[in-house]
């Protein structure tokens, strides 16, 4: 059964003396706190940039853009079902066991055909632990057909937002549940915002897009990959990363991927760096033929509050995979920093 609960109903439980949930609401992650906040990137919604956020001429820098993208397909991921969570905590719990509650089943509708529920268990002071469940939109379907699709565990801080604690989503699960699904595999989110800055590792476990019942997925494949972000209270922050890129985009005579390891860095204002290697597909064969004896290329690019590129040089310059352009003197972080 699909339970919604008007304004009114909620009112009146409220009014009746009912026992306060409150403290079991802060268990859901702040959605800060597994998000990476790099700019032009909303950490509150899944809304992708577009095209026309940056002022008309400006052609994005090519790693701010990688950056961008992926720094926005890793928030999408952690707050659809994040979502769901933190909306049905506003709601009164349906069942109080002890230290437990639940809430829901609660069934949002619209594009969604799942319906959820959410239970919450205090562990210890300021220390809970959350599962939320789904099942599918056929009639008639038993208790035991609850599959987990969220869960983690969350040590709470003093101010609201910090804490320390742990995510993942369970996509396989979901897509059981709804086959049109693009999102598959699985996603942990470790996060400590009790300190500054505040931290986040992201490991992704034969993460992908590929549905061939949904065209309109991206057809990623599956991989595995472990990313790790840092924000500041002044909006400055740095995000690293790997991602298989065609680092020779526009020309059809190479078509192979590499891969591209990445560190971007950026202050309050926006502006910043993106320090990384180039290395496997074109880029290996490139480098043995120029008998060069590194495994990878090395790069820097700079960008400006809007995103523009200011600098940009790779090594070896003889490969001439990024063309040399501007003065690293025009960089806000003038020294490059390489990833591990």
């Amino acid at each position: 059964m699909r339970t919604s609960l008007s304004l009114v109903a909620i009112l009146c439980i409220a009014a009746c003396g009912l026992p306060d949930d409150a403290e079991f609401r802060g268990a859901p992650p702040q959605p800060q706190q597994v998000t990476v906040a790099f700019p032009g990137v909303s950490t509150m919604s899944i809304r992708p940039p577009k095209e026309d956020d940056a002022p008309k001429g400006t052609e994005l820098a090519s790693y701010y853009k990688l950056a961008q993208n992926l720094a926005t397909q890793m928030n999408g991921s952690s707050l659809q079902l994040l979502s769901v969570a933190r909306v049905m905590v506003q709601l009164p719990a349906t069942t109080r066991m002890g230290q437990s509650r639940t809430f829901g089943p609660y069934a949002p509708g619209g594009a969604d055909p799942l319906t959820y529920r959410l239970v919450i268990s205090k562990l210890g002071d300021a220390v809970f632990a959350y599962t939320l469940s789904a099942r599918g939109p056929s009639v008639g379907m038993t208790e035991s057909e609850y599959l987990t699709v969220l869960e983690g565990a969350v040590t709470q801080g003093e101010s609201i937002g910090s804490g320390k604690g742990r995510m993942t989503v369970y996509f396989d699960n979901r897509r059981k549940l709804s086959s049109p699904s693009c999102e598959q595999g699985r996603i942990d989110f470790d996060f400590d915002s009790l300190g500054h800055p505040a931290l986040l590792d992201i490991t992704l476990s034969q993460s992908g897009s590929q549905n061939p019942q949904n065209r309109k997925c991206k057809q990623e494949p599956p991989r595995d990959g472990r990313f790790h972000a840092e924000r500041s209270e002044d909006g400055s922050g740095s995000f690293i990363f790997d991602v298989r890129s065609d680092v020779h985009q526009g020309d059809a005579s190479r078509p192979m991927l590499e891969t591209v390891l990445l560190h971007s860095r950026w202050d309050q204002t926006g502006q910043g760096r993106a320090d990384g290697k180039i290395a496997d597909g074109e880029v290996t064969t490139d480098l043995r033929n120029a008998g060069q004896s590194e495994r990878y290329v090395t790069f820097s690019q700079c960008w400006n509050e809007v995103g523009k590129t200011l600098y940009q040089v790779s090594e070896p310059e003889s490969l001439r995979l990024i063309a040399k352009l501007g003065d690293e003197k025009l960089c806000v972080l003038p020294t490059a920093e390489l990833p591990n």
